[in-house]
Formats: structure tokens, sequence, C-alpha cells
């Protein structure tokens, strides 16, 4: 009665919820659909990369990565998977 009442269209986090117990055709499903859209982004890398034209490559600057920090349990906000979480 109480969840009819909050609205669940943005998802629903379920805290204290593990995947560890599914079975292994079920966490294929979850994650065929993710493997597929990373397969067709990196065909259309691939396409888009420019071919070799005999130029040497030009040296970049090294620029150490900022360090970054993703605490168990941080709400985080993806510019094209939307809202989610860390998780472990």
């Amino acid at each position: 009665r109480l969840l009819e009442s909050v609205d669940t269209t943005g998802g629903v986090r379920l805290l204290g919820v593990g995947v560890t117990g599914l079975a292994d055709y079920t966490q294929e499903d979850l994650f065929a659909q993710a493997a597929g859209e990373r397969a067709a982004l990196e065909e259309a890398a691939e396409e888009e990369s420019p071919g070799d034209d005999g130029a040497a490559p030009v040296a970049e600057e090294s620029v150490p990565p900022a360090e970054r920090r993703w605490p168990a349990g941080h709400d985080v906000r993806h510019a094209e998977f939307g809202a989610g979480w860390v998780q472990g």
C-alpha cells in the first residue's frame, strides 16, 4: 500500500539486496543489453578512427589523472546511463 503512493518511474534502490544468488542464465540476461551497447560503441569508434596515412604520431604531454574515490553506496549520475550508486 505504501509503495503505491511513491513514484517509482525512475527506479527503486533496494538496500541490503545482493545479486550473488542469481542463476547463471539470469546474470547473463542482466548484462546482455549492456554488452551489446558496448560492442556497438566500440565498432563505431573503430569506423571513425583515421587510417594510417604514414604520418608519425605526435607525442602528447602526460598529465597525471585526477584521483577519484568512489565509496560504496555513493549516489552518482552519469550523462548517458542516468542515476545510480557505487556498489561494493
